[in-house]
């Protein structure tokens, strides 16, 4: 530092998972001298202002930062459980102070770089005061991580009257009667959480939305849990470096063929939920938000929805400001008549970071899930290809792909790009996260290139009797689970609400039952 210039090796731009990921990866590495600068006064980025029944949208036991081990709420030893808002930032905070960085709580106006080859950043404000262009940040390589695709950076809003997005719901008073708008994870947590506080709720959602079927964790399904922890043990276990040499040599293709794509929603065979009504016409891969639904949010979500839900775009929505009779600010509209709205809230996602700096190294594409995975590897390769400028450069142009299918297969391309230029560091870094994650977790992890945990038995050198013997036991038990889980009952109840139940049926449901039926919702 000299003078009010500060000068690092590396600054970056946002404190979310990818900031604190990347942040993580780097002193790994042994970079020091690094720096992030956030809007928000520690880590966490949108998880900050969470209502506090929102979740993780994958298990929380592979939502993890190599080096900082979770508080065991974080994951209840168990590979089906999805963190709660508090529990994410808790864990943030200490991931964030257990960095060997420094960090500067502004927002970033510009960078440029200098005749010297410096990067220079202006923090155009500090503490959300005015800096009056005096605070500027030099270093030799800024990498901005403020949130990629569809799945952070910038909330998507709607510019509608008494808005308010779900990621700020945190903040957010007790209200008498919302309109929430969307149909995705958030939407869901959101009517929840509005739901158990007291709010009437009604929801205005552009098209259904397609949910990978989630496992429950309530207590009626722990023998089916049981039986599949039982199966998942009987995969065939391999080593973290066995299973990131498995992620980074196989074949990248498309997991979702247009055939395959067709079978998502299939009454017995299908392994995905909808949430609203689908007709067949629709490729689900166009309306599939990448996330679960349990057996029993399925059902409850969808009596919601039905009961109270109307299909619309709310970019044509007409709604009518006026005053209520005790005086306060009311919304109004023809979808919902005799219906005040006090509240808006769009639970619509993100825009991913929709400004983005020129002479920045992008961090906001990906080529893995979840956010901190994905960081983290990132981190690790871009300082493999730091002075590399040709591969930077490519890298870098992959910020304007836009997938025809976000959730599926999105990251296809830029993972092709990273197997061929950069493997071995890729292989690296993932052995490391999967060693982190086997130390920390006592159960066969559910992802991709299974690895078998401590204590364990490793059948990859099994002869090939013992492995078909383990592979007919295995798939018995899964059959079993999906015989008696009666997921093609819950399917058949599914179409028996959206085509012959009338909408008074499901209010009065509602209504006789009062809030009881989302107090059960894990």
């Amino acid at each position: 530092m000299y003078g009010n210039k500060q000068v690092f090796e590396f600054i970056i731009i946002g404190s979310g998972f990818s900031g604190i990921s990347i942040a993580r990866a780097l002193n790994d590495v042994g970079e020091r001298s690094v720096c992030i600068v956030s809007l928000e006064p520690s880590g966490g980025g949108l998880w900050l202002n969470q209502g506090s029944s929102s979740k993780l949208h994958h298990p929380s036991n592979i939502y993890l930062v190599p080096g900082v081990p979770p508080a065991s709420q974080y994951h209840k030893n168990d590979n089906l459980y999805c963190a709660t808002a508090a529990e994410v930032k808790s864990y943030a905070e200490q991931c964030f102070k257990s960095l060997n960085v420094s960090h500067i709580q502004g927002r970033v106006s510009d960078v440029s770089r200098m005749e010297n080859g410096q990067v220079e950043v202006k923090i155009a404000s500090v503490n959300g005061a005015p800096a009056d262009g005096s605070i500027y940040c030099y270093c030799k390589y800024a990498i901005q991580a403020t949130g990629h695709s569809h799945w952070a950076g910038e909330p998507r809003t709607l510019g509608l009257p008494l808005e308010t997005h779900s990621s700020d719901l945190g903040t957010m008073g007790t209200k008498e009667c919302c309109l929430v708008v969307g149909s995705g994870r958030s939407a869901a947590d959101t009517i929840k959480y509005l739901a158990q506080k007291g709010s009437r709720v009604h929801v205005l959602y552009r098209s259904p939305t397609v949910y990978w079927r989630k496992i429950d964790t309530t207590w009626w399904n722990r023998v089916f849990e049981k039986l599949l922890s039982v199966a998942q043990s009987l995969t065939i276990h391999l080593t973290a470096k066995q299973a990131a040499e498995k992620e980074w040599e196989r074949e990248l293709i498309p997991r979702y063929t247009d055939n395959k794509a067709k079978k998502l929603l299939h009454w017995w065979s299908g392994t995905h939920w909808c949430l609203g009504p689908y007709e067949d016409n629709v490729d689900p891969r166009e309306i599939h938000r990448g996330a679960g639904l349990s057996r029993f949010e399925y059902v409850v979500m969808n009596m919601f929805y039905h009961a109270y839900g109307v299909q619309g775009d709310a970019s044509h929505f007409d709604l009518q400001e006026a005053i209520s009779i005790d005086g306060k600010h009311v919304l109004k509209s023809n979808l919902f008549p005799g219906i005040e709205f006090d509240q808006v809230v769009t639970a619509t996602g993100y825009r991913g970071s929709t400004k983005r700096f020129e002479h920045c190294i992008d961090a906001t594409s990906a080529i893995a899930e979840p956010a901190p995975y994905n960081a983290y590897l990132i981190g690790r390769m871009l300082h493999a290809i730091k002075d590399d400028e040709t591969l930077l450069q490519q890298w870098c142009s992959f910020v304007d792909v836009k997938p025809r299918f976000p959730y599926f297969d999105a990251h296809v391309q830029t993972m092709r790009w990273a197997q061929q230029n950069v493997k071995p560091t890729l292989v690296q870094a993932s052995t490391f996260f999967k060693d982190f994650m086997r130390v920390n977790n006592t159960f066969p992890a559910s992802w991709i290139g299974t690895h078998g945990p401590a204590g364990k038995i490793v059948f990859q050198n099994s002869n090939f009797l013992w492995k078909s013997t383990i592979a007919v036991l295995r798939s018995s038990i899964l059959c079993v689970c999906s015989s008696f889980s009666l997921d093609f009952m819950l399917v058949l109840f599914y179409h028996l609400l959206w085509v012959w139940t009338p909408r008074w049926v499901t209010k009065a449901i509602f209504k006789l039952s009062g809030r009881t039926l989302f107090t059960f919702l894990p």
